[in-house]
């Protein structure tokens, strides 16, 4: 959404999903090119958009946003993907607006700082911004959503066991499991950009995360497209 110069950007970072990648169905769009990274800019529901496609990973994630900062001047960043539950309240198909983020896998404690804590800003939460949290939490109320605010943890490994769901939550208040998320509340926290992170669970982030992420991920991210349709012009 302009704001003087700048745009309320949307950052999907999700694996190559067909809706996701047949953007024009929802997006009046104009593709850019800069350093081999693709960027839409467009409208959704009328109002300006950035939005790219990254991949999988924390590092793909950081540089996608870092650029879309910097060439684009972004009011907000809204990070939309899919997550696994690593609560017993939250399932599949579940849509989880993101109070706060943080990194698992993140560990300099054998020099003093506490696992998960990036070292810098020293910091291990990153709080998404508080505006943008309260209209998703409406609009998905009234597009009548099963829908969490909840604390999303992120990690450059795909959670398909038990075991690895046991290790992060005696770590970490977290409720969902992803791959980008936080490295994007990073990058924003240091450039002083304003974040959201959106997920559709799509697995339980158990023995069968793998087979249930693949066959549902079209499906559940659907809902998360919707939402954001509905919020865009409120934000």
């Amino acid at each position: 959404k302009q704001n003087s110069n700048a745009f309320s950007s949307i950052d999907l970072v999700l694996h190559p999903s067909s809706f996701i990648n047949n953007q024009e169905d929802w997006l009046t769009k104009r593709i850019y090119s800069i350093n081999n990274i693709s960027f839409c800019k467009g409208k959704l529901n009328g109002v300006e958009v950035i939005t790219n496609i990254c991949g999988i990973g924390k590092v793909f994630a950081a540089m996608s946003s870092q650029l879309m900062i910097v060439k684009f001047a972004p009011s907000l960043i809204i990070n939309i993907g899919a997550g696994g539950s690593l609560s017993s309240d939250i399932h599949i198909t579940d849509i989880v607006i993101a109070v706060k983020t943080c990194q698992h896998d993140i560990d300099v404690s054998p020099i003093g700082f506490k696992r998960g804590e990036i070292v810098g800003p020293n910091k291990i939460w990153f709080d998404c911004d508080k505006n943008a949290v309260a209209v998703l939490d409406e609009c998905a109320t009234q597009l009548h959503l099963k829908h969490h605010l909840a604390n999303i943890v992120t990690g450059d490994t795909f959670v398909n066991s038990n075991e690895q769901k046991q290790s992060i939550t005696s770590q970490f208040d977290g409720q969902v499991c992803e791959m980008e998320g936080s490295s994007i509340a990073q990058v924003c926290f240091t450039n002083n950009t304003p974040f959201v992170v959106i997920r559709a669970v799509s697995d339980e982030a158990d023995c069968n995360a793998s087979t249930n992420f693949l066959s549902l991920v079209d499906k559940v991210i659907i809902d998360a497209i919707n939402l954001l349709k509905l919020a865009i012009v409120k934000l």
